[in-house]
């Protein structure tokens, strides 16, 4: 069953808060997007903002940090229910799924950048996750457009025996879906297709639509 996830990448709290109150009602989850300013040169939003927002949405914490590990502790506090770890400047996978899964006790995905290859995650290890993001244009660019060629990846991940999530995110939109869908994604991170709607209430439906239908 696939599922249409909102993502939000703000360095204002305040933005933070309304789109996640205006994505009340409309889906179960939404993925908060993180940098840090090392993985990549501009700043998100802090964990430490999501703490005092009401909300009973499921979140989806996508770290594009450096050292990813370090921060689980701090999605635990901001009641994060699965983690995401960029890979790129991931000291050790092995330990990153241990602290999340034994300590933080949080679902645990790793993210690949354009150019990362699924070689990068052993076989052993890949079975260990709950799902695995995909970006289909360069992290942190929004305007970059879609990637269709990383679609490849999905393939691989499926051929390799990967049956948990895996999630495309990335200038998806209500034409693209359905080449996400066929090469076996059920989750779609979509950010400004609906934030730079005048509906978002109609976007997202319009989405879920659309990746309903798929056949």
């Amino acid at each position: 069953m696939s599922e249409i996830i909102p993502t939000i990448l703000t360095n204002d709290p305040v933005d933070l808060e309304n789109k996640i109150q205006k994505l009340s009602g409309l889906v179960n989850r939404v993925q908060i997007d993180i940098i840090d300013g090392l993985f990549l040169p501009e700043k998100t939003i802090l964990l430490e903002d999501l703490k005092p927002i009401e909300t009973f949405l499921k979140l989806d914490i996508h770290l594009m940090v450096k050292d990813p590990q370090s921060w689980l502790d701090r999605c635990v506090d901001a009641l994060a229910d699965q983690v995401i770890g960029q890979v790129e400047m991931m000291e050790n996978q092995e330990d990153f799924i241990t602290h999340a899964a034994e300590t933080a006790g949080l679902r645990i995905g790793l993210g690949l950048d354009i150019e990362t290859p699924v070689s990068i995650i052993a076989k052993d290890t890949l079975m260990k996750l709950d799902s695995v993001l995909i970006m289909t244009r360069k992290a942190g660019f929004g305007e970059f457009p879609f990637e269709e060629k990383t679609l490849e990846k999905v393939r691989e991940l499926r051929k390799m025996g990967f049956t948990k999530e895996i999630c495309v995110d990335g200038g998806i939109n209500s034409e693209n879906i359905k080449k996400c869908l066929e090469v076996g994604a059920d989750l779609l991170a979509v950010g400004g297709a609906i934030w730079n709607s005048e509906d978002i209430a109609f976007e997202i439906q319009k989405l879920k639509v659309k990746s309903q239908n798929f056949k």
